[in-house]
């Protein structure tokens, strides 16, 4: 893909970080002995303008505002402030897809299938405990998230009374809303979260994670939550249209710690890649009082690794991926009575009706398919939106551009079918979904035999092979208990940048039956790491009920317990994912609540250190002396960047084995009641592999004599050092000039009225700008920078320096000297997402650093902008974890 001049500035209207970012809006972090009111003081004195959006009181969560001002100087300068960062839109939390509201029953919307039987809670290991009545009893959980609706039938108190309502009496027991009606902010309180939201596409996101959690179906197992007996919380920071804020995020949190909640439930997010955002920040304090909080991993995973979600990848917090659960729906595709094959019938599984209306036939046909990899189709009659055509899956090139081709080339409907000896799909719903993104209507045969079958009945009808499709469903939502369960292809990947993620868990979050506001429909099926980790957060508050006698130690002992019992996940038949994309594995509830053996740490994060030797206790809280045998798994590496590009790999993803050399000492060992003993585990990595960014993982694995399952210590680091990554892409690949680029942009409104025109521009609208300067009229023209980042930063810094000279004479505002990381950032990986756009006016700032006041300026004469970003592990005060780029002269006028 290439742009032209004016096509690369369209293009940066749909800038990621641009549309995350609210302007002039900032939270800012105060340390505990500093008060509100000292801020403000502070700011008055500097004569700062401001307004004060949110003030968090909570000091043990998070202290501090979030404030509306135009430079975020005057809160850096504040010798109380800890943090600052931007206000950041959190966007809406959608499902990847899902049928909503169609559904008026659970019969109607599972089939007889469905009764008695729920694939999540089966192999999450949850139905043992129901079984011995263990159902949340006595434990708190918060959903924060978008409205509820506390009136659904199956959201009513567990038990003989079924009350479904909202206050101390009800399931749903204590909330709040802070999101107003239009996203505005509130200026009343209101503890009311109800999904007042009538749109189909709106709300229902907050009542169907509460129906994962607990709903009580009672005879309808297959509806019922996790939890069905656990209290509820709800906490609505989302309007019925449009995005949040991190600050609403921050303050519910507050008060969901400050109302009692034992666990929060966060089924919400947006691309981060650090660690340190201020609602990370506040999960980490919450989970150092003794909250249990559990966040989605976000539904980025199309976007490839490194591409981790805040406050999902925060460290305190377990965070929770997606693994398919369901089969889709069966349907059926029947040959008419009459012609060869008369009465020929074929399943195929397809997320919607794939035909137009019931009885509308329709002509199959193979076309001819040319090349190996991605083929290309040979142009045909038969290639029409009346016709079906009928392809074999590819095996070597991505389903993303093999569907994109069929359709280019003119198909509308098709049917897929497995290659010959390739294993089942877990979930054709992932296939599904590169052909719905290509605008087909896709269905997919239930295996190779199936399709050599419908081949050999259209080469034995010569004038034509037809087909209809009723619009019946054949078996609706098979539930398919999976032991080899696969990752879904929308879960988010690690690593973050500061390689600071822990080891999450994964839950089922493929094709999940749960609830939806009664207004619409009151039952649906959605997918999403959303609906993922509330599995996680009722199996929490099983292990809570189960492991009581533990008090003040089960939060402690409920992580290490998840993390250790979880149940590795498979990406092919015989090779592990990767922990970057599946964490510790699939969570196992029953196994976590009979654990005994307790290990420490419970992660291990190797960064990007290399060969190290690592120490392990193993603690034996059973009443009979263990022997415990110690042996390494390794998981599958998973390349972040080619050897031979600084692009970063997107889908498909590059998958491989960097023969990680171990050592275990000693290899068994036996532990008496009560005691600890201790192992070392030492990794080296290849010589071969040292030069590649690869993220590699596996785990330590103990197993036992006591009759429990093997327990496990996940670890996973990356090959090759953060820090030489390239941050600024320094290439001509997609604009055909080499970036960073200066450019103009025009104002046509200034025309009408020119302060001055004694200067004429030399360069046209928003032509690139040559090697040696960009003129700048301020009546006419601005110019701007142009840039694109390959890695993240955790700080970029704009300064003004000299036309002739290196010398430093001032700042862009919001990026003085003592501006630390308070914007971190991450680049979109997709098209021309990735660029960045800064317009600069000539406004700068001079001084602000200890006893020099800042002052405003603005540019005269020559001079140049110098872009400085920090590599991810970079340390600030080492010249060399710079990289810098400086611009043309700039000739202000």
């Amino acid at each position: 893909m290439r742009l032209t001049s004016a096509g690369l500035l369209s293009a940066l209207a749909t800038s990621f970080v641009q549309a995350l970012i609210v302007p002039d809006q900032y939270i800012v972090q105060l340390s505990p002995n500093h008060t509100h009111e000292a801020l403000w003081e502070h700011l008055e004195r500097r004569g700062a303008a401001h307004y004060v959006h949110h003030r968090f009181e909570e000091r043990d969560i998070f202290h501090g505002a979030a404030i509306e001002l135009a430079d975020a100087s005057h809160l850096l300068s504040f010798d109380g402030a800890i943090n600052v960062w931007p206000v950041e839109d959190i966007p809406r939390p959608p499902p990847v897809r899902g049928n909503t509201g169609k559904y008026t029953t659970p019969k109607k919307l599972g089939g007889l299938s469905l009764v008695g039987s729920n694939a999540p809670k089966i192999t999450n290991q949850a139905t043992q405990l129901a079984a011995s009545g263990i159902t949340g009893k006595g434990i708190s959980v918060a959903i924060i998230d978008t409205g509820l609706d506390y009136t659904h039938p199956l959201l009513g108190l567990y038990g003989a009374e079924k009350k479904s309502c909202f206050g101390l009496t009800c399931k749903v027991t204590k909330g709040y809303d802070f999101s107003g009606k239009d996203n505005t902010v509130k200026t009343t309180a209101d503890s009311n979260p109800f999904d007042d939201c009538t749109d189909l596409d709106e709300g229902n996101h907050a009542t169907f994670v509460a129906g994962v959690i607990a709903a009580n179906a009672g005879s309808y197992d297959s509806m019922n939550g996790v939890a069905p007996a656990v209290k509820l919380l709800s906490y609505r920071v989302f309007p019925c249209k449009g995005s949040t804020s991190n600050a609403y995020i921050i303050a519910a949190i507050s008060k969901a710690v400050s109302d009692g909640a034992q666990i929060i439930n966060l089924s919400l997010g947006g691309a981060s890649g650090w660690s340190t955002t201020p609602q990370q920040v506040a999960v980490n304090a919450a989970v150092a009082k003794g909250v249990a909080v559990f966040v989605a991993m976000a539904n980025d995973g199309r976007e490839g690794a490194t591409y981790a979600s805040s406050p999902g990848s925060s460290t305190g917090g377990m965070n929770i991926g997606a693994y398919g659960n369901l089969v889709m729906p069966e349907w059926r595709a029947e040959q008419p009575s009459y012609g060869p094959g008369t009465g020929s019938s074929y399943g195929y599984w397809a997320q919607e009706y794939i035909g137009t209306a019931a009885g509308d036939q329709f002509q199959v046909f193979q076309p001819e398919l040319l090349g190996s990899g991605c083929p290309s189709i040979t142009p045909s009659a038969w290639i029409n939106p009346a016709n079906v055509m009928l392809v074999q899956l590819p095996t070597s090139c991505s389903y993303s551009t093999f569907f994109a081709s069929l359709k280019t080339a003119g198909a509308d409907i098709v049917l897929g079918y497995l290659p010959s000896g390739a294993a089942a799909l877990s979930r054709p719903a992932d296939v599904s979904y590169f052909a719905t993104q290509a605008g087909l209507r896709f269905g997919l045969l239930k295996s190779y035999s199936d399709g050599q079958r419908l081949i050999s009945d259209i080469s034995s009808a010569p004038d034509g092979f037809v087909m209809q499709f009723p619009t019946e469903v054949a078996r609706p939502w098979i539930v398919k208990e999976s032991t080899s369960s696969r990752m879904t292809d929308f879960s988010s990947i690690g690593p973050t940048w500061d390689l600071q993620g822990v080891a999450g868990l994964s839950a089922g979050g493929g094709d999940i039956a749960s609830l939806l506001p009664v207004n619409k429909g009151s039952f649906g099926i959605m997918d999403g790491t959303s609906f993922s980790t509330p599995y996680v957060a009722g199996c929490a508050a099983l292990f809570y009920e189960a492991r009581a006698s533990l008090g003040t130690a089960r939060l402690a002992r409920m992580k290490q317990a998840f993390i250790a019992t979880a149940i590795p996940i498979y990406r092919t038949t015989t090779a592990l994912a990767p922990l970057v994309q599946a964490g510790a594995g699939r969570i196992a509830v029953w196994d976590a609540v009979r654990a005994r053996t307790f290990l420490s740490p419970s992660y291990i994060n190797l960064g990007d250190l290399g060969t190290q030797t690592k120490t392990i206790t193993v603690e034996n809280t059973g009443t009979k002396t263990v022997k415990y045998t110690v042996t390494h798994r390794g998981a599958s590496d998973l390349e972040l960047y080619p050897s031979n590009s600084p692009n970063p790999n997107t889908q498909p993803l590059v998958y491989g084995s960097s023969g990680l050399i171990t050592y275990i000492t000693p290899p068994s060992f036996s532990i008496a009641p009560g005691k600890k003993a201790t192992f070392t585990f030492k990794w080296q990595v290849p010589a071969a592999v040292q030069k590649k960014h690869t993220s590699y993982s596996g785990f330590i694995q103990l197993a036992s004599n006591d009759g429990l399952p093997s327990v496990r210590v996940p670890y996973s680091g990356v090959i090759g050092k953060m820090k030489t990554l390239q941050v600024l892409d320094r290439s001509s690949s997609l604009t055909g000039v080499t970036l960073p680029a200066a450019v103009l942009t025009y104002k046509p409104s200034l025309l009408a009225s020119p302060l001055n025109t004694s200067y004429s521009l030399t360069l046209n609208s928003g032509d690139l700008a040559p090697a040696n300067q960009v003129y700048y009229n301020y009546d006419y023209a601005r110019p701007a920078i142009v840039y694109r980042r390959l890695a993240g930063t955790s700080t970029e810094r704009w300064e003004v320096i000299y036309a002739t000279s290196e010398k430093v004479y001032g700042h862009l505002p919001g990026s003085g000297p003592r501006d630390d990381s308070w914007s971190p950032r991450t680049p979109w990986k997709v098209g021309d997402r990735n660029f960045e756009y800064l317009e600069w006016d000539g406004v700068y700032k001079s001084g602000g650093v200890v006893n020099v006041p800042e002052v405003t300026k603005v540019a005269k004469g020559p001079c140049r902008l110098r872009l400085r970003v920090l590599k991810p592990g970079g340390t600030k005060s080492v010249a060399a974890d710079w990289e810098v780029w400086t611009s043309p002269i700039l000739n202000y006028q």
